[in-house]
């Protein structure tokens, strides 16, 4: 097989850093300017917005900055970048399946492993927290957004598919 490379999106990456500085800025205006529907509250508004969407703001740059690809799929597995938690790479052979999830209008890949306390245990902190999370509600910490990758989800899904099968065809139940 010849290697695939997924890049990011880097418009939408954009997108998304103006959008966290914009809410970063109302967070100081909010601070700024006593408002009369939130007495009280803007403090604790006005620095929400701050701390989240200038986390968001820092992340989005960065991966802006980055020119590491989304997700590489080879003769070995799928690497997956696609997100500040994704796991690295992932062997063919852990792999046990992949569905499609929507949340909202966004719509992701998940990749189910035979062993999701592996790719949890790799990292720590909040990462692992997130991973743990995902696990939770999708039966697997890997999950690769539509909105990160310039691929389409339903192109990628299929890939992933055939090269999975090719390999475990005999597995396959």
């Amino acid at each position: 097989m010849e290697k695939k490379i997924i890049k990011r999106n880097k418009t939408k990456l954009f997108f998304a850093f103006l959008g966290s500085v914009l809410f970063v800025v109302a967070g100081f205006y909010i601070l700024d300017k006593p408002m009369k529907f939130l007495p009280g509250l803007e403090n604790v508004v006005g620095s929400a917005a701050i701390v989240f969407f200038g986390a968001l703001s820092v992340f989005a740059f960065l991966f802006l900055m980055n020119n590491k690809p989304a997700v590489i799929v080879d003769e070995s597995g799928i690497t997956d970048y696609s997100t500040s938690i994704g796991v690295g790479h992932i062997k063919w052979e852990d792999i046990t399946g992949f569905t499609i999830r929507k949340v909202f209008n966004h719509r992701f890949i998940i990749v189910h492993v035979k062993n999701p306390e592996v790719y949890i245990n790799k990292a720590s902190g909040t990462k692992k927290w997130l991973r743990k999370r995902n696990n939770a509600m999708y039966g697997s910490p890997i999950s690769i957004p539509d909105n990160n990758i310039k691929h389409n989800i339903d192109e990628l899904y299929n890939l992933f598919l055939l090269e999975w099968e090719i390999r475990n065809g005999d597995k396959i139940a």
